[in-house]
């Protein structure tokens, strides 16, 4: 017996094996049966399973009441929904988020909208994207996300030469009103493969990113880019020394501008690898630097984040944000001024979450919550903050009787 959503939904199905080869057409046995993990069967014909619920990402709004720092302190949930890599429109009326669904076996992100007053949600589900998070022009009218390629780009010199796996996926403006995709970089660069990780300069016209050079045998984002979006052209602002091996979702690596948009806080793992992942890296290392490339310097590190957290600036400029771990699986929001220092800890956490005030099936969910952080971020007007975590899921054991019957058929 196996599972498999040949159905539409997981379902549990059987199969007649003789010497070793299918004996007979697959049966279903039970629809619907959801995500379990096998137990066993006994001679009386029951199949014992594990059966996993209520899991997956999680977006929660918390309500503030008062200040630590440069971040509100979380009072009460108001909101808790499915979804990650959230972020809050510019107005705060909205939050994009990147859901996840399964369809053939395959898990499928899709760009989501939610209203803040009404919670009324809206899926962008005509094309699949891809982690980390949405990034909101400035108008509040379009995003930024990064989003599989159905056709290959034009490179200005004819057609690309590239592996697929380094063409797998491009950068597209989503025009909300009309959900339509456009790619917002319809000239393919010959010098970088861009980061998904990305932010944009207060007027929307330059996109800043890290750049993997092609001619490069390493899969490493050295460079710092400043992309015109109109021009189609691209800048080197700064290089980094160390950055490790950026592979697909790289933990402890983020981009975040200044509000007056002068200045990238930048995290990059500092490329000491771990022994038994050796494409990861655990060290990170905080740095600044002006968008024109002056005044690079380091501020912090290196230190442990392996989470996917974002980098994050306060609203008067002054402080940058960041997360790292502190050991048995928790991690800690850290504030740092923007000239460098010793940074501290804003009493923001995994332990200081948990005891937000929630609704009761929030609350049990917190006690789930896992160590891996996919964002938070500041509302506009500081009035409250929202956080992504994986929750656990839960288990029960069941039964299913009868199933003998179906599998002498």
């Amino acid at each position: 017996m196996f599972v498999a959503d040949w159905s539409g939904s997981f379902g549990l199905w059987t199969v007649p094996v003789r010497d070793g080869k299918p004996g007979g057409p697959p049966v279903l046995v039970k629809a619907d049966i959801g995500r379990i993990d096998a137990i066993g069967s006994t001679s009386t014909g029951s199949y014992y399973y594990n059966y996993r619920y209520d899991s997956g990402t999680r977006t929660f709004v918390a309500r503030a009441a008062g200040s630590q720092g440069a971040l509100p302190v979380p009072d009460r949930i108001t909101a808790d929904f499915a979804g990650g890599h959230a972020a809050w429109s510019p107005d705060g009326t909205r939050v994009a988020f990147i859901r996840q669904r399964t369809s053939g076996g395959l898990a499928i992100h899709e760009l989501g909208i939610r209203d803040t007053a009404t919670g009324e949600e809206r899926i962008f589900n005509s094309r699949a994207v891809a982690p980390p998070r949405p990034v909101w022009f400035h108008t509040g009218q379009s995003l930024l996300v990064f989003a599989p390629d159905d056709g290959e780009p034009t490179a200005p010199s004819g057609p690309a030469s590239m592996s697929p796996w380094m063409r797998s996926g491009a950068f597209f403006v989503v025009d909300v009103p009309t959900g339509r995709f456009t790619r917002a970089l319809p000239v393919l660069s010959e010098r970088y493969r861009l980061s998904r990780i990305a932010v944009l300069s207060p007027d929307d016209r330059t996109l800043y990113t890290m750049g993997d050079a092609l001619s490069s045998s390493q899969v490493s984002f050295d460079d710092l880019l400043a992309v015109d979006l109109a021009q189609q052209t691209e800048r080197v602002i700064a290089s980094v020394s160390s950055p490790g091996d950026w592979r697909a979702l790289p933990p402890g690596v983020d981009l975040a501008l200044s509000p007056d948009g002068r200045t990238l806080a930048v995290s990059s793992r500092a490329g000491n690898r771990d022994g038994n992942r050796p494409w990861r890296s655990e060290q990170t290392t905080l740095f600044v630097v002006g968008v024109d490339g002056k005044d690079q310097r380091e501020l912090h590190g290196p230190y442990v984040s392996n989470t996917l957290a974002r980098v994050a600036w306060s609203r008067d400029g002054r402080t940058i944000n960041f997360v790292r771990e502190t050991g048995d699986n928790d991690w800690e929001v850290m504030a740092i001024p923007r000239e460098g220092g010793n940074p501290v800890t804003t009493g923001l956490g995994r332990q200081a979450l948990r005891r937000t005030t929630a609704e009761q099936a929030t609350s049990e969910r917190f006690e789930r919550l896992s160590a891996a952080l996919h964002g938070f971020g500041v509302h506009p007007d500081g009035s409250s903050l929202l956080f992504s975590s994986d929750v656990n899921p839960r288990f029960e054991v069941w039964a299913l009787d009868g199933v003998n019957a179906v599998t002498r058929r």
